[in-house]
């Protein structure tokens, strides 16, 4: 039987984490994460959330590998199998895997359960389907009330916030009536609601852990969307504050901060001002070789130079994104593909 220090150990290297670098996204010292996994320091509940937070995992991942059980190993390594192809963007291995552990007797009790809606949920907002993603968390809150720990409250909130956004972010404020940007704007205050409640659910853990920092930045977001400009300013600040000793990260949130800034230059018809956000937010991308969002990037600024008229930049541009997709094709956007297809083919037509 392992003990929790080597359970952690073995975590960590898993997702390929130094000591250093756990304690940095942390923000505690080597030596205390040094400690903890020989055993001789004995971890409290609240810096095992902060740490399952900071190893993509669950507080009860430390206690279910302490027995060598084969349910409890399969239930584990189902879901690190889940985390994987999330990650890398599988999204139909993920639903395949999500629903043949649902019929499981492994998965037969509510901890289990519900850890699979909220991947479900993930796969849903994933899949543009926030209606159902929307009704899978908050079955999650109606149904599994008693069986629900503060960090998982959180969770649940984070991403209902998330899925609120989608929805709003789905409609085209350019071409909608005045009933349609009240509907927007209903969604996005709904949105802030929910990133409030699982503000409140993090603050008891310290202000380094990830879901902190998504909050933060989906705050920031909302005010954004919602013209509130020094509110946005502020909670996007935060963000970057919270991510200062993990440059990586602070390049993928400052990327997403730029992007978003452009999309609403774009959408106010300030193009050049949205060009140089959205070549900026690319940078930051690229430094972090996140292929993912490099493409949302480039179909960006391919877009801004269509609606600037400067059609043959345009076409060069959704080229090379067809290009690089079929270089990387596990980093392979669906929606961003299709988009680019039908704006290809667009301009063979005309």
């Amino acid at each position: 039987m392992k003990n929790i220090g080597e359970i952690i150990k073995k975590r960590r290297k898993e997702i390929g984490l130094t000591q250093a670098m756990l304690a940095r996204k942390m923000n505690v010292t080597q030596s205390l994460i040094s400690q903890t996994e020989k055993g001789l320091v004995k971890p409290t509940m609240t810096f095992l959330y902060k740490l399952a937070d900071s190893l993509s995992t669950t507080p009860s991942y430390f206690f279910t590998h302490q027995e060598k059980n084969e349910s409890a190993l399969y239930v584990d390594d189902t879901f690190l199998a889940i985390e994987k192809a999330y990650l890398h963007y599988q999204y139909d291995y993920m639903k395949s895997l999500i629903d043949t552990a649902k019929n499981h007797p492994a998965f037969d009790n509510p901890h289990n359960q519900l850890w699979l809606m909220i991947w479900e949920a993930k796969w849903y907002y994933q899949n543009q389907d926030m209606e159902k993603g929307l009704e899978t968390c908050f079955h999650c809150l109606d149904t599994y009330e008693d069986h629900l720990s503060r960090f998982q409250i959180g969770e649940i909130h984070r991403l209902i916030g998330d899925l609120y956004c989608g929805k709003a972010i789905l409609l085209d404020p350019v071409n909608l009536s005045t009933k349609g940007r009240n509907e927007i704007k209903f969604l996005l205050k709904e949105a802030l609601y929910h990133y409030s409640e699982a503000l409140s659910c993090t603050k008891f853990q310290p202000n380094s852990s990830e879901t902190y920092k998504k909050i933060l930045y989906g705050m920031g977001y909302i005010y954004l969307r919602l013209g509130k400009k020094q509110e946005s300013d502020t909670y996007f600040q935060l963000c970057l504050e919270n991510c200062q000793k993990d440059i990586t990260l602070a390049n993928s949130y400052f990327g997403y901060v730029l992007e978003m800034n452009g999309k609403i230059a774009k959408e106010e018809g300030r193009l050049n001002e949205a060009l140089d956000l959205f070549q900026k937010s690319l940078q930051r991308y690229q430094e972090n070789e996140e292929i993912k969002n490099v493409f949302s990037s480039l179909l960006e600024i391919a877009d801004t130079y269509d609606i600037m008229g400067e059609k043959e930049k345009a076409k060069n541009m959704y080229l090379e994104i067809k290009q690089k997709m079929a270089n990387h094709p596990d980093h392979k956007r669906k929606e961003i593909f299709e988009i680019v297809e039908e704006r290809l083919k667009e301009m063979t037509v005309c």
